[in-house]
């Protein structure tokens, strides 16, 4: 998904294209890079707004000259990939067999708390990737995950805890969850 950068400036900016932009204030000029300020002059010193504009042309066109797909051949031979070898492979695939088990039981589980079934394994997927607090408990040998009910409103949506059988332990005002 594209995000746009949101205008934090106010109306006397001057947009030079949907990233770079300038503003004149108390005698400088001022050059911004989205929302990041990137260089400042005097208004009336022109040799460093030169010397800026030609440093982002020599930058310019070291990007371009640079590869833009790199083979292995050419990587250091410290940074070269190697092959798995084959009892390597099978473990990995091995792991990633029991993790699809593990999720897909999860699936199963959650199928009957949501009110469309078919959305499981995708709210599972954004639940994995979300982020939550550890908390270990080492006396008992346990590890507690918990989730921010907000991650759980922007994943499912405001009707979530209403379509499940239980309601959650805190309340989510409804205006959080949109």
């Amino acid at each position: 998904m594209l995000q746009t950068i949101l205008s934090l400036f106010p109306a006397d900016v001057t947009p030079i294209n949907n990233l770079l932009l300038f503003a004149k204030r108390d005698g400088m000029i001022y050059c911004f890079h989205g929302c990041f300020p990137v260089f400042c002059h005097d208004e009336d010193d022109v040799k460093s707004f030169r010397m800026f504009r030609e440093e982002v042309l020599r930058l310019k066109e070291k990007r371009r000259k640079t590869p833009r797909h790199v083979t292995i051949a050419d990587l250091p031979e410290g940074e070269k990939f190697t092959q798995l070898t084959p009892t390597r492979k099978h473990f990995i695939d091995t792991i990633r067999m029991i993790a699809y088990g593990a999720e897909t039981a999860m699936a199963i589980l959650l199928r009957d708390v949501l009110a469309r079934s078919d959305d499981a394994r995708s709210f599972l997927r954004e639940l994995f990737t979300s982020e939550a607090d550890l908390i270990p408990n080492i006396e008992i040998g346990t590890l507690t995950v918990r989730l921010h009910h907000i991650i759980i409103c922007q994943i499912m949506g405001p009707g979530f805890y209403r379509s499940m059988s239980m309601p959650p332990k805190r309340s989510i005002p409804e205006q959080i969850c949109v």
